[in-house]
Order: C-alpha cells, then structure tokens, then sequence
C-alpha cells in the first residue's frame, strides 16, 4: 500500500503548543487527520538527511507507524504497536541516530527513525504492582541536566484507576534504564 502525497492534504495547520507537555501538543509538523478518534497523524521530516533535503512522512494509523518516502513508497512499518501520537523525534541519546517517541492509551515506544525497529516499549510491570491505567502525561526533557534527554511518563491521573504515580527513562548507549 502506498500513500500518494499528492492526495494528501492537511485539514488544518500544525499543531502547536507547550513542547514540555507532550500528551497535550504534537512534534512541529505534525498534523492531526480527520478526528482525533481516527488515530491518524502525518508528520513530513528530512530523516535521512539525504543532499537534496528530501522529506520523508511518518504517518500514525491503525495503531502502527510507517515511513513513506516523497513518491509514496513504503520505507518500512512496524506492526500494531497500539499507537496513536508521535511525542518526538529526535536524537535521544546522542549517537547520531533519531528516535521516534510514539505513545498509545496504555503503551510508551521508542523507535529506529532509520528502521522503524522497535528499541524499547514500555514494559507492563512498569509501576510495579499498580497495573498501567493509561499514559497519563508524556515530556521528553532533560531532567538531569546531563545534556540527555529523558522520558517521564505517568501512570494515569484524575478520573481513571491510575495512581498518578510517574517513571523516568535514561536512553544512554542505546539502552532504557
């Protein structure tokens, strides 16, 4: 299946907001299409920094992201991971490669700009003996000060059965702590 670009065309611009505040904003770029029930966003990036600066579109659907380059050709898709938002894409690490931070109602994803491999997912005993109610709030910011970024999710929040209680990643040297 292919996404013909030219039939594309946003409904609205871009989203924009407070970058610190994920779940309530989208990456620059990125826009929603049809309802937000849809579940469907496109996002037009330069990944592979090829010469010509040719962009590339990552489109959330069905709980999968894909890659599409500018003729529509499919670059890669993950399988249904139960996302719905991009949060970032950026060098989480700072090993020269990007990372997609998507998210679901109950699910955090790393992802492999390049690839679309999956490096990590939110394990389901993150909270311990608290069950994951749903992703509450998102940031991917530098807590630590240590020029890293990292990711602070919480477990749910007001009118569900989370517990507000909150987790925060490290991505060092490829790996989640």
């Amino acid at each position: 299946v292919s996404l013909p670009v030219d039939m594309w065309v946003p409904p609205c611009s871009p989203i924009s907001g407070d970058s610190s505040l994920a779940t309530d904003w989208a990456p620059e770029g990125v826009v929603t299409v049809g309802r937000p029930a849809d579940g469907l966003q496109v996002m037009s990036i330069n990944l592979d920094a090829d010469p010509e600066d040719t962009p590339e579109f990552l489109v959330v659907s069905e709980g999968a992201l894909s890659l599409y380059d500018t003729s529509g050709k499919l670059k890669w898709k993950t399988g249904v991971l139960g996302i719905q938002r991009l949060q970032a894409v950026l060098d989480l690490d700072q090993n020269g490669s990007i990372e997609i931070v998507a998210s679901g109602p109950r699910t955090v994803v790393l992802i492999a700009a390049l690839t679309g491999e999956t490096l990590w997912t939110l394990p389901d005993d993150a909270f311990g003996d608290a069950p994951l109610s749903s992703v509450g709030k998102i940031f991917v910011i530098d807590f630590d000060n240590d020029g890293l970024n990292e990711l602070y999710v919480v477990n749910g929040g007001c009118g569900d059965s989370g517990n507000g209680a909150a987790l925060i990643y490290d991505y060092k040297n490829e790996t989640m702590t």
